[in-house]
């Protein structure tokens, strides 16, 4: 499947996930008739779901439109460097299995959660996912030490955005949030 293809069908499931997502939203009953329900996050979640659908079926139709000319003028889109081909193997090879990573993560942080409580459970998961989903391009490499210093950034960044959610759902929404076992 051409990458115009993947992202037509991709950007199209994406836009009725997100369609079926906001309807579900919708049907939460609302607690306060004024200011902010239990309902708005998960709206805004699926809206935000279906404006990133839009942007990837625009791209996938952008794509299409130039594949397209490309071909019209000649060149034929299946003619490449081998070299190329066996890069991007490597490439997607690789994204596989950072997503099957990451999907393993999630499930340990879910597990986690009842585990250990919100705060720690979430403030690991963060650490490990940005360390997992930052490219070692980002990075400059004259740095000192730079596993050191990506550790302790994503570790940073993590315990912020920990804490902050924490706040917010906890004194903000007044929401529990789980504390772990009695340990």
């Amino acid at each position: 499947m051409r990458a115009a293809q993947r992202d037509l069908v991709s950007g199209a499931f994406l836009l009725l996930l997100a369609l079926g997502l906001h309807l579900a939203a919708r049907a939460i009953p609302v607690k306060f008739p004024i200011g902010v329900d239990s309902g708005f996050f998960p709206e805004v979640v699926s809206g935000a779901l279906g404006l990133f659908a839009l942007v990837i079926l625009v791209q996938g139709f952008r794509k299409r439109k130039r594949n397209g000319q490309e071909s019209a003028e000649g060149t034929e889109a299946g003619q490449k460097d081998t070299r190329v081909s066996v890069v991007r193997a490597g490439v997607v090879r690789a994204g596989v299995v950072r997503a099957g990573a990451v999907l393993a993560l999630i499930a340990l942080y879910g597990a986690g959660l009842a585990v250990v409580g919100f705060v720690p459970a979430t403030l690991i998961f963060l650490t490990l996912l940005i360390r997992l989903l930052t490219p070692p391009e980002a990075y400059r490499p004259e740095a000192y030490r730079p596993d050191a210093r990506r550790l302790i950034a994503a570790f940073a960044i993590s315990l912020a955005t920990t804490l902050v959610v924490y706040a917010v759902f906890t004194y903000g929404f007044e929401v529990m949030l789980p504390s772990g076992g009695n340990w």
